[in-house]
């Protein structure tokens, strides 16, 4: 019997977290799913052994196992061994309330032209908060990444983008994709339900990449220089940030979160990096010009009017 979902949870020595992982796909209300656990060549064997465990214990559970491709690379080869008509990554130290595939999969089963469904995020760990992450708005999109890479998408919208971007290796992967697809004509939504839990843990991956903001905005930027083009930005903006809808402060929460400017590290180890990004870009060029040097980087996309 083919599942409607799909869960794909991407390893890379992280056998000290996924069994709770696991634990938290298998006590979902909505059973119609498989899980296809790949992992990207673990070099440490409590990882493989622990793979090995909840393979013995869960046969139904498919283990893929490659070489070091790297997070989007093992998403890419998890989600073509699937077979659900909807996929969900899940990374694997992170958890899933028990109403998430049953919350999501009513949403997006209902309109067959939404791409994706997200959900509020329960950050915990090292930080305990929550991120009312804001309702989709391809524009906003565009500055700051809202939807959480933990969603489910449809799987036919994946295939016409092409799936993450396997050069993308620092981070960002799930934003760049989720542009691919709003190019395309699918569009997200988000259940206003906190039922994705990310797991803090001090230095991760998305620290390291917050850390290296600039040049991944500029990689995507770069690539999709077609929709960032002045022309392109101004119709967007007009056709999901209508006159009145609260400018340049409207999701500002959201806006500033995307942009890494809560990340504690970020202040701490670069503090003129994040400083530069509360700047505007004409101020800074100001700023460089005054002290005859380059303190501030200026060389990513400049905003219409920024």
């Amino acid at each position: 019997m083919i599942p409607k979902i799909s869960v794909v949870i991407p390893c890379y020595n992280y056998g000290e977290y996924i069994e709770e992982t696991v634990e938290s796909v298998l006590a979902q209300t909505f059973r119609d799913y498989e899980i296809i656990i790949v992992d990207d060549g673990s070099t440490d064997q409590y990882t493989l052994d622990i793979l090995d465990k909840i393979g013995k214990e869960h046969p139904e559970i498919k283990i893929v196992y490659q070489f070091n491709g790297h997070l989007s690379n093992a998403r890419n080869n998890g989600i073509k061994a699937s077979r659900g008509e909807f996929f969900l990554p899940l990374d694997a130290d992170d958890i899933i309330e028990p109403t998430m595939l049953e919350k999501c999969y009513e949403m997006i089963s209902s309109d067959p032209k939404l791409g994706f469904i997200y959900t509020y995020t329960h950050f915990f760990g090292t930080e305990n908060s929550i991120w009312k992450n804001q309702e989709y708005n391809f524009y906003d999109l565009l500055w700051a990444n809202h939807p959480t890479v933990c969603a489910l998408v449809r799987k036919k919208a994946w295939e016409e983008a092409g799936g993450y971007d396997e050069n993308m290796k620092d981070g960002y992967e799930d934003w760049e994709f989720w542009i691919r697809l709003g190019k395309l004509g699918w569009f997200g939504k988000v259940v206003k339900e906190s039922l994705f839990n990310y797991r803090r843990h001090g230095e991760s991956m998305l620290s390291g990449t917050e850390l290296k903001h600039y040049e991944i905005i500029k990689y995507i930027r770069t690539k999709h220089k077609d929709i960032y083009a002045r022309a392109s930005l101004a119709k967007i903006k007009r056709a999901w940030n209508p006159k009145g809808s609260g400018g340049v402060f409207r999701n500002l929460g959201a806006k500033l979160k995307g942009a890494g400017l809560s990340n504690a590290e970020l202040w701490k180890k670069h503090p003129l990096k994040a400083l530069g990004r509360c700047i505007p870009i004409r101020i800074k060029r100001k700023i460089n010009s005054i002290f005859k040097k380059r303190i501030f980087d200026t060389s990513y996309y400049r905003r219409s009017g920024g």
